[in-house]
């Protein structure tokens, strides 16, 4: 895309340029969706008002306009649905089918959570055929194969297993799946919860009538493909319920089908009342909630504070290090101008945090403070600490004021003073090991003193030195000579 565009000069802004795809992939996807109507209700009708429900909902025109790697999974994921259903048995098309498939979840892995009804599927569009076993065969090694290959990057970087310094494959899906409070959907508290609010203020109508056309789907008698198309839905609702870390754009995957199954229980009515007034009456409602309440999209502005701190990102002296996040990335690194970092790298990745060096802006937005808030951003949080922004880019909402999501940006600037980190303390510890230094990570001392009664050779100097530089990667490290004044180990200056 950026071959095609120009990455930052045909639209001015990265984050613009990935927009203007973002409608592309969007209109791609509403296309999908008309076929897949078409295929399960043999309708044009209902695939049109299926195409319109989806383009006009509130929740679509909030999220799959925004650069997000969901939207591009929801593509593919859909693309291989197409395929698979318009020649179900064709090795070719289960082949291309499972293609699409790998890359919707390599793209992003929590549609993993599709993969077993979609299996289901592609066993049941087969039962029939004299070649089930070899076609199954084509389908499931092709998604295994793609699936594996990233397993095998992990591999071949080295970052499959835990290793001291540097992150791995293994630790961060234990990390990924221990997101989150652990408490119960059902609690008012729940990730869910809070973000099931923040849904139902962006689009009521179409998540009501597509969770109760999702119930209905699975207890009327409807065709037995179109029952399997609804557990698609259930299964994703699995992995939001399960308790785990979420946030607002994870609906994404979700709005098709829920779209799809209140289009399922159109047709169901409509053929056994052979009338289309119940399908009128629901586009009626869907419209006019839209007319009344939702058409806030098109007057949103919440991109025009990202590019305003680009701008002054770019004329930053040269030399800086700015941690952001990902939006302003691309426009920094094309300017080669100043190194940017996306914040979740320097928390999260010890090697990238000890390449950094002093880091001299940090770009905070609603995200990253509430991120801080929560004390998820440890390193961060210390760099920030008594630190006020030079430079706000929005206007805060007033207490109280109801504002839509995704409206408004509201962003701070802050640039670290050197005077802050001056007055941190050199220490000479009496012992050097990680609960000691995990104590000071909160506030790290400038530099800690490493004497000789700290280590008893030059191998467990260099273990203590590499303990130090993991956990607490801004901190210098001092090696003092011996008590006559000579260097006992000669690599040490």
């Amino acid at each position: 895309w950026q071959f095609l565009s120009g990455p930052a000069t045909f639209f001015g802004y990265t984050v613009l340029s990935a927009r203007v795809l973002m409608g592309i992939i969007l209109g791609s996807t509403t296309s999908l969706i008309y076929i897949l109507t078409s295929k399960l209700t043999n309708s044009k009708y209902l695939s049109f008002v299926s195409a319109l429900i989806f383009i006009t909902s509130t929740l679509t025109l909030t999220f799959d306009r925004m650069v997000l790697l969901d939207n591009l999974a929801v593509f593919w994921f859909l693309l291989s649905l197409v395929i698979l259903i318009m020649r179900p048995t064709s090795i070719k098309n289960l082949a291309l089918s499972g293609l699409s498939l790998s890359i919707a979840i390599l793209t992003k892995e929590s549609l993993l959570f599709f993969l077993p009804p979609y299996l289901f599927l592609t066993y049941y569009l087969n039962r029939t055929n004299t070649h089930r076993k070899y076609a199954l065969l084509v389908s499931y090694t092709t998604i295994f194969f793609l699936l594996s290959f990233f397993p095998l990057l992990a591999v071949l970087k080295n970052e499959l297993l835990p290793r001291t310094g540097q992150v791995s494959l293994f630790d961060t899906v234990l990390f990924q799946a221990g997101r989150g409070s652990g408490i119960p959907f059902w609690d008012s508290e729940s990730h869910f919860r809070l973000m099931l609010n923040t849904w139902m203020k962006i689009d009521p109508i179409l998540l009501i009538l597509g969770a109760g056309s999702t119930i209905l789907s699975l207890i009327l008698p409807l065709p037995t493909i179109q029952k399997i198309f609804t557990s698609l839905s259930v299964f994703f609702l699995i992995f939001l319920l399960r308790g785990g870390q979420i946030y607002e754009f994870y609906i994404i995957p979700l709005i098709p089908f829920l779209v799809l199954n209140l289009t399922f229980l159109l047709h169901f009515f409509q053929k056994l009342t052979r009338s289309s007034l119940l399908t009128i009456a629901t586009l009626l409602i869907l419209l006019s909630n839209i007319l009344a309440n939702s058409l806030y999209p098109f007057t949103s502005l919440a991109t025009t504070t990202q590019t305003q701190s680009i701008d002054t990102l770019k004329s930053l002296p040269v030399n800086s290090t700015i941690v952001a996040n990902n939006y302003a990335y691309l426009d920094l690194y094309l300017q080669e101008k100043n190194q940017i970092h996306w914040y979740q790298k320097v928390e999260s990745d010890p090697s990238i945090r000890n390449s950094v060096g002093k880091i001299t802006h940090i770009l905070t937005d609603f995200q990253l403070d509430d991120e801080l808030t929560g004390h998820h951003l440890p390193y961060l949080e210390s760099l920030l600490k008594n630190q006020k922004p030079s430079q706000k880019y929005g206007i805060l909402p007033a207490p109280g004021q109801n504002i839509m999501p995704y409206t408004n940006e509201f962003l701070s600037l802050y640039a670290l003073q050197a005077s802050e980190v001056a007055v941190h303390s050199v220490l000479a510890l009496s012992t050097i090991d990680a609960a000691k230094l995990s104590s000071l990570s909160i506030d790290p001392p400038f530099a800690i003193i490493i004497e000789g009664d700290n280590f008893s050779s030059s191998s467990d100097l260099q273990d203590k030195i590499n303990l130090i530089k993991q956990m607490l990667p801004t901190t210098e490290v001092l090696v003092s000579q011996d008590s006559e004044g000579r260097n006992a180990i000669p690599w040490i200056n």
